[in-house]
């Protein structure tokens, strides 16, 4: 026999906030806080691996990579002659 789901609604898992059930499965509807609104499975937001919508994610992806190549950088210009 199958375990009760439990009610998510209203939790927040790192900049995503719960609305609702999505179906009978263990999908969620989730607000970012960017105001995007998305649905996620709700295994990914329990175990940390979901924390913000995809667009968000793709964002600080590019904000973490552009820092690295200006450190990288700023350390070649350090030991350039």
């Amino acid at each position: 026999m199958a375990r009760p789901k439990k009610d998510e609604t209203g939790k927040r898992y790192g900049r995503l906030v719960v609305l609702s059930r999505r179906g009978t499965h263990d999908d969620w509807n989730v607000r970012c806080d960017c105001g995007r609104e998305t649905f996620t499975p709700g295994y990914g937001m329990r175990i940390g691996r979901t924390k913000q919508c995809m667009p968000c994610n793709h964002e600080d992806t590019r904000k973490r990579a552009a820092e690295r190549c200006e450190a990288k950088f700023q350390n070649l210009a350090k030991h350039a002659p």
